[in-house]
């Protein structure tokens, strides 16, 4: 076959194929709000770690904000719980369990050692800076298992649940969740949204 002949084969060939174009983005089920929680964490670390809780108002103001993060933590795992595993129906579900059930764990670790800060004495400066800098460390250690936990997700399930089910399904299952959101919780995710 002549150079001629195979240039006009190959012109002809890629005419005659139907163009594609790209797939638009599937439906992101983790990635926003998981972006607005890695916001909200890391915020919340490095104002534990620049907080002198000897000196009480500003400790305890920053506490109640903590205790509203954890709670708001906590939520957003009982969602991915109830209403995303279901999804998985047949497939592991390792990810949320395991992470879930350790990120339980530390959370409660988290809430008792900013319940000490508060409840030790004022006129203890001392034990209270003790008390927030331990606070301090073992929120760091939930920080970091949570950031990792968020980012298995994304890679391992978020695939998975790509797979599984069609456009459609992942936009009414959005929607589930969306619904299953508080005013309070709506407004605080948007918050950390808009500032990540």
């Amino acid at each position: 076959m002549s150079t001629e002949t195979t240039e006009r084969t190959v012109t002809t060939t890629a005419s005659d194929s139907p163009s594609s174009s790209p797939r638009p983005p599937r439906v992101d089920l983790f990635g926003p709000i998981h972006k607005a929680i890695r916001f909200a964490l890391a915020d919340m670390l490095a104002r534990i770690g620049g907080t002198s809780f000897a000196e009480g108002p500003e400790g305890a103001a920053l506490l109640g904000e903590l205790e509203r993060l954890l709670a708001f933590c906590e939520k957003h795992a009982h969602i991915e719980d109830t209403l995303m595993r279901p999804a998985l129906l047949g497939h592991s579900t390792a990810v949320f369990d395991e992470g879930h059930a350790r990120q339980g764990r530390l959370l409660a670790e988290v809430r008792a050692l900013a319940a000490a800060v508060l409840a030790t004495q004022a006129d203890r400066p001392d034990r209270r800076e003790l008390a927030g800098r331990t606070l301090y460390l073992h929120f760091g250690r939930a920080v970091a298992d949570n950031l990792a936990h968020m980012a298995e997700e994304e890679q391992v399930l978020r695939p998975l649940l790509e797979r599984l089910l069609t456009d459609d399904e992942l936009r009414a299952l959005q929607a589930r969740i969306s619904a299953s959101l508080g005013d309070a919780d709506r407004l605080e995710s948007a918050r950390w949204m808009l500032r990540s």
